[in-house]
């Protein structure tokens, strides 16, 4: 079985391998280097359905275990190589904003990289343990692979593609604009987290990012005060800030009636599960005009 990573780079580029059977070849190739006498595990049960005459990488993975690889990862290259899934392969690491673009019209990306290429450091979207799933390169494509199947998820994908068609057109939206402008960069990374890393319920979604955005708001206050960042309950300064924050988030969002008292009230997990389907519901609708 041919899993020679450059051999496949070279068919990619004229056009003779696709781009989840060059992907299979990146996974196969690195998890073999790390484990070369045991990289192919146990038979999978069930096995996935690869589709109509699979190459023979994508029906390895479909068939069988490989060495401490998470199954969704498999689960996520045979659906792709089979046409379940729409994805972008890329050999660099895409912004933020361009997750946020792909995720805006129901796409994710997955990046192929050389291990020279990685940045060192802790690096946003990285597995926590990425030990367990190799290094480097292998780390970055294992995330990506794995943020695919929680977009590509059927009971919370429409509503994804929605929340982040909205949060993609909030992004040029003006008050939005002024109101991000006052805050520090630690807002930025919170809120590119959200729009880049996290998948799942749109409500849990927008619950994380008006989290985020109240301690923005809290620590911008802190500094117009020269003092320390504090704790605890919101003061009456800050909840009138915070309340003000909120109101531009919504409209920027473009929600109403139902869906816009909704997402004023929440605040926390608990209020979004109780509330979340109006949220969904919206955010289906809001993913209905996305081509």
């Amino acid at each position: 079985m041919d899993v020679d990573w450059e051999r496949a780079r070279a068919a990619f580029a004229a056009g003779d391998l696709s781009a989840a059977e060059l992907a299979c070849t990146y996974v196969a190739d690195r998890v073999r280097r790390d484990a070369p006498r045991r990289w192919v595990q146990g038979p999978r049960r069930p096995v996935l359905d690869a589709g109509e005459r699979p190459g023979p990488l994508v029906q390895l993975f479909a068939e069988r275990d490989l060495y401490r690889l998470p199954r969704s990862v498999s689960e996520a290259l045979v659906a792709w190589a089979a046409g379940r899934r729409q994805v972008a392969v890329l050999f660099e690491l895409p912004s933020p904003q361009a997750v946020l673009a792909m995720q805006a019209r129901g796409r994710r990306c997955v990046s192929l990289l050389e291990d020279a290429a990685v940045p060192e450091g802790p690096i946003a979207g990285l597995p926590r343990r990425e030990g367990a799933y190799g290094s480097g390169g292998l780390a970055f494509a294992v995330h990506d692979l794995c943020h695919l199947e929680k977009f590509a998820a059927s009971e919370h994908h429409r509503e994804q593609v929605g929340f982040f068609a909205a949060l993609e057109e909030a992004l040029g939206d003006a008050a939005w604009r002024r109101l991000e402008a006052a805050f520090d960069a630690a807002w930025e990374h919170d809120r590119d987290h959200v729009l880049s890393d996290m998948n799942g319920a749109s409500a849990f979604l927008f619950v994380v990012l008006r989290n985020k955005m109240k301690l923005a708001v809290r620590r911008r206050i802190a500094r117009e005060r020269g003092e320390p960042c504090r704790s605890g309950a919101l003061d009456e300064q800050e909840s009138t800030a915070y309340a003000e924050a909120v109101e531009v988030l919504v409209a920027a969002l473009g929600l109403r009636g139902e869906a816009r008292e909704g997402a004023r009230s929440m605040a926390s997990r608990h209020e979004a599960e109780v509330v979340g389907e109006v949220l969904r519901r919206w955010f289906e609708e809001r993913a209905a005009g996305v081509a």
